[in-house]
């Protein structure tokens, strides 16, 4: 349906006509195969759309990968891949960086909120740009290479540390506590 709608109202000619690679897949077929739902975390969750497109390459060359497989790997990755990346993107790299530039702007800087944009774009479009051709070279194991060797583990202690020090910095430097209590 989704495809008839498409060839209705916006492109307007059969797209079932054509093949791909002299393939039985029609590019209908196809669209609607790469048009599936999933939900992930935007920037860790760009490897599995780097493992979608090794494994649609290899079928294109020949090997004998199902529609089935490809959906069921996306749907048993993308809860994990939303997970870190949640853990690390938003409560911790976000946190770390809107830490710094927020004590800027309050010192009345203008650079604190261009900081914050310039250095959250290069965090996501680096980091999504790395991952996704990292599931594209290294295929359906590269997400069992990254949660096994205990670096990823590491590393989000690590950024967990640094962003309660900058959090516990920030707050000592801007909040000031009044009371009427006297220690003599």
């Amino acid at each position: 349906e989704i495809i008839k709608h498409l060839s209705d109202n916006s492109i307007n000619i059969d797209i079932n006509q054509f093949t791909l690679d002299s393939e039985k897949h029609s590019v209908g077929n196809v669209i609607y195969q790469i048009s599936t739902y999933y939900n992930t975390e935007n920037n860790w969750g760009a490897a599995v759309s780097g493992i979608v497109a090794s494994m649609e390459e290899e079928r294109a060359n020949g090997a004998d990968i199902s529609d089935g497989s490809i959906n069921s790997l996306k749907a048993a990755l993308s809860g994990p891949l939303a997970g870190i990346g949640d853990t690390v993107t938003q409560s911790l790299v976000k946190t770390v960086l809107l830490g710094i530039c927020c004590d800027l702007a309050l010192n009345g800087s203008v650079l604190g909120p261009i900081l914050f944009f310039v250095l959250m774009s290069c965090y996501t479009l680096g980091l999504s740009h790395y991952v996704y051709f990292l599931g594209y070279k290294q295929g359906k194991s590269s997400v069992a290479k990254l949660l096994s060797n205990g670096k990823l583990a590491e590393v989000t202690e690590a950024l967990g540390v640094l962003g309660m020090m900058v959090v516990g910095s920030l707050i000592a430097s801007s909040v000031g506590v009044n009371t009427p209590l006297v220690i003599s």
